[in-house]
């Protein structure tokens, strides 16, 4: 396990009293969204944030202290996030703050709602600055070792040279943060030292693949130059394997919903069995490729269709659905270990959506790693 101190996600401070909802208009998240991607942050120190915030007749109410930034907004006041001990470790160009968040939207702390209204802030922001080049989830993990919401923590970045603009979930609802490209990626390849469960969640690279006479190749997103992904933790025994894959299917659904994005992840053990994950509005459904003499129904799997199944006519011979992520995972490990796979070190996963035939047309995709399972990926 890591043995790192967590800490606890920073949050607005509200100008609302009491529970509620509010957000800002369509227009003032683009304007936002667009003003904060082409702000000029001079190094991230004290005097280039204050000229950055007298752009917007903002400025700090508690220098050295909480670096509140009131903004008047309903939605609650921005706040920039000073480098403290920990931020500290993966500084380098002299930076005094790691980011700056502004919430956009307040709404009600079920999954259901928060899932919603990051997914409408999502496509406006898409619609207004392109698809963002990177996408996915810091598990209950982000940066500098914070944990994330309950319900999930989504997010999508826009990545430009120097600083990257990032939606990700907030305490209340989606916020907007301007970061460094340093700290946060300095943090996220040290995590590939293999300690178990040192990254969570899942990374998406957007790519386009182009079909011709030559077939289809892949041309990644000119803004992912100079990135440096960590490698992957190997989950060491099946209890570590189930947790992790608890964790991540918890969240799953919400958070690829939220994004707006489709990823089909097939979990394999080479020939011998092959598990399709297929993300509902409500929950999983697996799909199992097994041993024609194979019988997974005492196992929980059934041979039958399930509503709206999504495998009609494919040769997948038994299905699980249901919103109880620790269930699903325990028939998952119970049936790998049943057919033979002595441990988790035998499994791969892959991104099914990456073998689907294309048009003839460009199509645009995202390259997906999963950080947060403990295992290989790959065919």
């Amino acid at each position: 396990m890591i043995m790192k101190t967590r800490r606890a996600m920073r949050g607005p401070v509200m100008s609302m009293s009491g529970a509620g909802t509010a957000t800002l208009s369509d227009e003032e998240i683009v304007d936002l969204g667009r003003w904060m991607s082409g702000a000029v942050t001079d190094g991230w120190r004290d005097p280039a944030m204050a000229e950055l915030l007298k752009e917007r007749e903002w400025k700090l109410s508690h220098p050295g202290d909480q670096a509140v930034v009131p903004t008047g907004s309903a939605t609650g006041d921005a706040r920039l996030l000073p480098v403290g001990d920990i931020e500290s470790r993966y500084v380098s160009m002299g930076e005094e703050y790691v980011g700056l968040a502004v919430p956009v939207a307040v709404t009600d702390r079920s999954a259901k709602a928060q899932t919603e209204c990051f997914r409408r802030v999502a496509r406006m922001l898409t619609q207004a600055l392109g698809p963002a080049p990177i996408v996915g989830s810091h598990g209950d993990l982000r940066p500098f070792f914070e944990s994330g919401p309950a319900w999930g923590d989504p997010y999508l970045r826009w990545r430009g040279g120097v600083d990257s603009l990032e939606l990700r979930a907030g305490v209340h609802g989606p916020e907007l943060v301007l970061m460094p490209n340093g700290p946060v990626e300095n943090w996220l390849s040290r995590q590939g030292h293999g300690e178990q469960f040192a990254l969570k969640g899942f990374l998406g690279e957007r790519h386009v693949v182009r079909f011709d006479e030559n077939g289809a190749r892949r041309v990644y997103d000119q803004a992912l130059a100079g990135l440096e992904l960590p490698g992957l933790w190997q989950a060491e025994d099946w209890d570590t394997f189930s947790i992790a894959l608890t964790e991540w299917l918890t969240t799953f659904s919400a958070e690829l919903r939220a994004l707006g994005v489709w990823f089909g992840p097939v979990i394999h053990g080479g020939d011998r069995v092959g598990f399709d994950v297929y993300p509902l509005d409500d929950g999983v459904v697996l799909a199992a490729d097994l041993p024609e003499d194979f019988d997974a129904a005492p196992l929980g799997w059934s041979s039958e269709s399930i509503p709206d199944d999504p495998w009609i006519g494919a040769p997948h011979q038994w299905r699980l659905s249901g919103v109880n992520a620790k269930d699903l995972a325990t028939a998952l490990v119970e049936t790998a270990r049943a057919t033979g796979l002595t441990a988790p070190n035998e499994l791969v996963i892959a991104d099914g959506t990456d073998h689907q035939d294309g048009d003839g047309r460009d199509a645009l995709r995202y390259s997906f790693t999963c950080y947060g399972l403990g295992l290989r990926q790959g065919w």
